[in-house]
């Protein structure tokens, strides 16, 4: 699978969102570094995504019509991910003012939004 990047000046938005795709998306890194850099400073950063106990959905072999554009583009990648997976990666208190993780237990839901430094 190749991998683009949305190519925009870095700080072009106030809001960068992302819903449901980071599970998705084998990139994911990236693609929340990159969401950074298009975030302006004290712009705010919000995404939602599947965590521990969602079940596997979104491929071709299992609930396609789940995620039908990464279907189409033959994408297989699935993980749900968690605050863990994150912060593993990222230093939270270095790239953000304020920020708030939280866990919707019904759906299985990752929440996540920042006031970008």
């Amino acid at each position: 699978v190749s991998q683009s990047r949305y190519c925009m000046p870095d700080k072009s938005f106030d809001v960068v969102l992302s819903c449901e795709m980071f599970e998705h998306d084998s990139y994911w890194t990236k693609s929340f570094a990159n969401m950074i850099r298009l975030c302006k400073t004290n712009g705010l950063i919000l995404f939602t995504c599947a965590t521990e106990g969602r079940g596997k959905h979104g491929t071709l072999y299992c609930e396609p019509n789940s995620s039908p554009i990464t279907v189409d583009l033959g994408w297989e990648h699935y993980k749900n991910l968690t605050e863990k997976d994150f912060r593993e990666h990222f230093d939270f208190d270095m790239l953000f003012k304020e920020y708030h993780f939280s866990i919707d237990k019904t759906n299985f839901d990752l929440y996540f939004w920042g006031i970008k430094r």
